[in-house]
């Protein structure tokens, strides 16, 4: 059976270092030492690594994600990738008010779907606050 990390790069949610750097136009040493900056990460699981796809998504500013990454700090790339596709209550899209009467809540986002509502900020504090516990 494949693992997770398999059925995510089957899927395309996750790339090959080869496939991420063709499509990100890096080489292999700038994929290196972005992993070792901590601007980008990997996803591993019985030897098989693959990088998120969400870094390619023209929807977001790649750089954005990068610092969001940067400032998850040492947390494995599992843990990051979790952060990123995890929906959270409190970066939830507003709820629907009617004559100033809140009629709907809001959905809970992931914060890759805060980030391409234009909620880097609130995607931010939140991942400040997960790593200040």
């Amino acid at each position: 059976m494949t693992n997770a990390v398999g059925q995510l790069l089957a899927s395309g949610d996750l790339l090959d270092a080869t496939e991420f750097c063709k499509r990100a136009g890096l080489s292999l040493d700038q994929l290196q030492a972005a992993v070792t900056d901590g601007r980008l990460f990997y996803v591993e699981k019985d030897g098989l690594q693959g990088y998120p796809a969400f870094f390619l998504d023209t929807a977001v500013d790649r750089q954005l994600l990068e610092a969001v990454s940067r400032l998850l700090g040492p947390a494995t790339g599992g843990t990051k990738w979790q952060f990123f596709v995890t929906p959270r209550g409190s970066l939830a899209s507003p709820g629907k008010t009617v004559d100033g009467v809140l009629t709907e809540n809001g959905n809970p986002r992931t914060p890759l779907q805060a980030m391409r509502d234009g909620n880097v900020e609130l995607v931010t504090r939140v991942a400040q606050a997960l790593v200040n516990g």
